[in-house]
């Protein structure tokens, strides 16, 4: 609900730009896959498949309510 301060949106581009760039192919051919029709759920994540995406943003959701 808040506009981050400037430091909050320069961490936040650091984190988006810089270390998810080397992930950012691997995204977005994840997205890709679960636009397939073989998906029938319309690309919900698989809590058995997906763990790792949901811990992820899991950590990044708590770290930045610290």
């Amino acid at each position: 609900g808040t506009k981050p301060s400037e430091a909050e949106a320069a961490l936040w581009y650091e984190l988006e730009y810089d270390v998810l760039q080397e992930d950012l192919r691997v995204m977005r051919m994840v997205a890709k896959g679960l636009e397939s029709v073989a998906v029938d759920d319309g690309g919900v994540l698989s809590p058995a498949w997906e763990t790792c995406i949901a811990a992820f943003y899991g950590e990044l959701v708590r770290a930045m309510a610290d």
